[in-house]
């Protein structure tokens, strides 16, 4: 394939930065040019079962790949997000919850008269890092891994603090307990250690697709005639609008684009123009030959 811009083959090592550059204006871009790059080929999109879609609110609620899901059934989905052009064919679930601990107030100078409900917390991050389910490993996903996002307590000058909270969220990788026997869990050692849990989100199940799905194997084909080796399948570690559409429309997904995962949501995020065009290429290969995969 000839490059239909003259100054696409001086893209590489040209790099756009800043907030969304790869999550997700990158993949954005890249969709729009291999359908262009398609029509250009030839490919009749008008008759074609096959939709791309750009969803909004991907950050907060989903609302727009809820709607998506809803409205089009979709049997295959290719969600845009920075992968690297490698194929996510695994997406982790998680468990995220705020856990106010109850403790008992007394004079600074009398520890043991009081009950610390921040020492309670920290105790209480220790035990769910210390549980079974943190050793079920996924081979593209690695293990269940638990963290603490923020925690808070205490402030009163010479005071043991009788309440604290703490974020705990935790990474769910296929094959191991359901993101719903991980909450429930949570919530039995919460309750050990004097705590309530408020979920932050309703807890999310983790997916995996099935490796012989027609879109991850066109996909994967599309990528080895433009770029001449076949990708690897990855995991995702974040959530994204693939799920939604494996949760609501049974859709066989996977998430794929150009970008890096480990750059997004950072000052220093970052996308390769040439990746782009490489990835928009594939598009018009995989629109290409969606006649035999789409049958």
């Amino acid at each position: 394939m000839t490059p239909t811009w003259p100054w696409e083959a001086d893209l590489d090592g040209d790099v756009v930065r800043g907030l969304g550059a790869g999550d997700c204006k990158g993949a954005v871009i890249a969709f729009a040019l291999g359908l262009v790059l398609a029509i250009e080929r030839g490919v009749d999109l008008r008759s074609m079962p096959l939709a791309f879609g750009v969803c909004t609110d991907e950050e907060l609620l989903g609302r727009g790949s809820i709607a998506m899901a809803n409205e089009l059934q979709p049997r295959s989905v290719i969600a845009g997000e920075p992968s690297r052009l490698e194929i996510g064919m695994a997406e982790a679930g998680f468990v995220d919850a705020i856990c106010e601990v109850r403790g008992q107030a007394a004079h600074g100078s009398f520890p043991e008269r009081g009950d610390n409900a921040i020492e309670k917390a920290a105790r209480l991050l220790l035990a769910v890092h210390d549980e079974p389910f943190t050793q079920v490993e996924h081979r593209l996903l690695g293990r269940n891994v638990p963290g603490a996002l923020w925690i808070e307590g205490g402030g009163a000058l010479h005071v043991v603090p009788d309440r604290a909270r703490v974020r705990i969220e935790i990474r769910v990788v296929p094959g191991g307990p359901t993101a719903d026997g991980i909450e429930s869990r949570l919530r039995s050692l919460a309750a050990e250690h004097d705590a309530d849990v408020d979920l932050v989100e309703e807890s999310v199940e983790p997916f995996e697709t099935d490796p012989t799905a027609p879109v991850a194997v066109a996909l994967a084909t599309a990528c080895e005639r433009v770029r001449g080796t076949r990708p690897d399948p990855i995991g995702v570690p974040a959530w994204t609008d693939a799920h939604n559409f494996v949760d609501l429309a049974r859709s066989q997904a996977v998430v794929w684009g150009p970008g890096d995962f480990a750059l997004a949501h950072d000052p220093a995020e970052a996308v390769d123009l040439g990746e782009v065009a490489a990835a928009a290429r594939v598009i018009e290969e995989l629109l290409a030959a969606a006649g035999g995969w789409l049958a």
